[in-house]
């Protein structure tokens, strides 16, 4: 079933690929665990995802993030890419189109988040990176 599945995951990719840095390994098997624990609480919170979340998650997919995901009940969403600027092109696709305020952050040592920038419409931060809309 889903729980052994999700253990098997945890233990057989997650981890191992932890260990062996592999982002592709790591972020397919992350993207499936939250598929599947997503779908255990569907009727809860109104899909796999919280509404509004599903579009953007599937988008990241698209766009070249190893694994993408919510974070608890949402409706804050991440995707997993390999390095600063693929980040940067990640959050550029995803600002574009977009009327609010998305934070970016990236991983820094061992498992500490820090602000990348936060990517804001209309914000001045064109002197940070050119306009990609």
């Amino acid at each position: 079933g889903d729980v052994e599945r999700v253990a098997y995951l945890v233990l057989m990719a997650l981890l191992p690929a932890l260990v062996e840095g592999d982002i592709a390994m790591f972020g397919s098997a992350l993207s499936e665990v939250q598929e599947r624990t997503g779908r255990w609480f569907a009727t809860a919170q109104g899909g796999t995802f919280s509404p509004g979340a599903e579009a953007l998650i599937r988008r990241m997919t698209e766009w070249g993030a190893s694994g993408v995901g919510q974070s608890s009940w949402g409706p804050a969403v991440y995707g997993l890419v390999d390095g600063e600027e693929a980040g940067l092109r990640l959050a550029d696709r995803w600002r574009c189109g977009q009327d609010h305020a998305q934070p970016v952050a990236r991983l820094a040592g061992r498992g500490l988040l820090q602000p990348l920038r936060a990517v804001c419409p209309g914000a001045p931060l064109q002197h940070l990176r050119p306009d990609p809309c």
